[in-house]
């Protein structure tokens, strides 16, 4: 057996595309940094300790499953990095299998964690609050293992609790998707507003090439966009912020 379970926290805490795949990300802290014992009996063991994944094993076990499955693949080696990205991607996310359909008080939860991730990384790495709020990671695990050094412990447990309970209030209480015309109603709304402080850099927004030449303030524009987002109405606030943090559609 290989050092697999060292090799399983390294490259599970790196994947965390956006936070749209946050799922492999947030298993990283329950692995044991050991080489002994069989990789299922000890991912039964800790696996358990994530209250994200508590939540998906009890509202939806498929899912669970497949997530498992793919961790033992990879401490086995039977798959390669690449492969592991692509059958990542290839799966359901966390954003439309849960976020889209949360409810108005599990979604501001969750916008108030992410943005509370983005704040920490554009302190502490710009470059990586860049790539994760517009979707511009390259190497998903080379962002990921940044990010790692970006964020508090607190902010990871308090990512981990919020989408426990962003699971369990989308499997209980499920929403309707909001009207894509009043997202973009509002989405129009708050560039303009935000056009009234930072002017051209507004652009940034939807110009990702453009941004890149500007990361700092691209990820400025980006966290107040959510910022203001959260200060609509409930309902409105969450119909948008469903789009914004899912889609990255600002």
């Amino acid at each position: 057996m290989k050092s697999t379970l060292l090799v399983i926290a390294i490259l599970i805490m790196a994947v965390f595309v956006i936070w749209n795949r946050p799922e492999f990300f947030v298993i990283h802290k329950y692995i044991p940094f050991t080489t002994t014992g069989k990789v299922e009996r000890e991912l039964e063991r800790v696996l358990p300790k994530n209250p994200y994944l508590t939540a998906v094993k009890k509202y939806d076990p498929d899912y669970y499953n497949l997530m498992r499955n793919l961790i033992v693949e990879i401490c086995r080696g039977n798959i390669s990095m690449q492969q592991m990205e692509s059958r990542i991607q290839e799966a359901d996310s966390f954003d439309t299998k849960f976020l889209a359909r949360a409810p108005d008080d599990a979604v501001l939860a969750f916008a108030e964690v992410i943005r509370s991730v983005l704040r920490q990384l554009s302190v502490n790495d710009t470059d990586t609050c860049f790539s994760l709020a517009f979707d511009d990671c390259g190497s998903t695990i080379r962002v990921g293992q940044k990010m790692m050094s970006g964020i508090t412990e607190g902010t990871e447990d308090a990512l981990l609790g919020t989408m426990a309970y962003v699971v369990e209030a989308a499997s209980t209480n499920p929403q309707l998707a909001p009207d894509p015309i009043f997202v973009q109603k509002k989405l129009d709304e708050i560039n303009t507003e935000l056009g009234k402080v930072y002017g051209d850099d507004v652009r940034l927004l939807d110009d990702k090439e453009a941004a890149r030449t500007n990361k700092k303030q691209a990820c400025a524009v980006a966290i107040e966009a959510i910022t203001r987002t959260t200060r609509l109405p409930k309902k409105e606030a969450s119909a948008v912020l469903r789009v914004l943090l899912a889609k990255k559609k600002w």
